[in-house]
């Protein structure tokens, strides 16, 4: 792997890492902020979640900043969603700015795969079971490869990008790896996997949540060698 393309992996797992992250930096907002639940009108109700909303994505979005200023002259792409106060924040100081998704693209080969088979009404072979496994929780290359034909290659991932509505998500055929995408078009990804059942439906949700919750901790690093704190 060149100086360069170490760099671009870099880059979007850093965006991944810090996404993880700020559903942490959420709940642990929501514990200090009073619930809305303590209220007991229901315009002060009204009131207290969006005033709650607003203030979790002031706090958040300064936080990005923050993080953003340690590193002049880079893109910086952020995407977080809070399923309890139904919000998305988003923050991105280069708009004309896609990322190379390198092996993140892997789960949206999976997720075309399981959604044809639901439109057929088939399920996956055993052998694309095997490369699913591979794929995901391995990082295998290989499999994705199959996988990826599976779903229609370039012109496959490109109606499902287009489905999903990910504007900022195109497989250029420069091969699967340069896939370029945007942190919130990868949250949109994952309320497909985690949330929606527009797309998967709830076994094939199950079925990618699974995989996703056993990645080799060899293909764990970086949780190993990041540490990222909110000072």
């Amino acid at each position: 792997m060149t100086k360069r393309n170490a760099l671009l992996l870099g880059s979007i797992m850093g965006s991944i890492l810090l996404t993880l992250i700020t559903v942490a930096f959420m709940l642990e907002m929501s514990g200090t902020i009073v619930s809305a639940k303590n209220w007991t009108n229901d315009q002060s109700t009204s009131i207290s979640q969006k005033s709650t909303k607003a203030i979790i994505k002031s706090n958040l979005l300064a936080k990005y900043r923050k993080i953003a200023a340690n590193y002049p002259g880079h893109p910086v792409s952020i995407a977080v969603y809070s399923k309890e106060y139904g919000m998305t924040v988003k923050y991105n100081n280069s708009r004309h700015t896609a990322y190379k998704t390198a092996s993140i693209i892997k789960t949206a080969f999976l997720a075309k795969v399981l959604h044809d088979h639901q439109a057929k009404r088939t399920k996956l072979t055993k052998t694309q079971r095997a490369e699913a496994a591979g794929a995901m929780i391995h990082s295998n290359n290989e499999d994705a490869t199959a996988l990826y034909a599976v779903a229609g290659g370039r012109t496959g991932m490109n109606k499902a990008f287009s489905l999903l509505r990910m504007a900022h998500t195109a497989d250029r055929g420069y091969g699967w790896a340069f896939t370029r995408t945007t942190a919130f078009d990868q949250l949109k990804l994952l309320n497909q996997i985690f949330y929606s059942t527009c797309y998967l439906n709830r076994a094939s949700k199950s079925y990618m949540q699974g995989l996703m919750n056993h990645v080799a901790k060899d293909q764990n690093w970086a949780f190993r060698r990041c540490q990222i704190t909110f000072n």
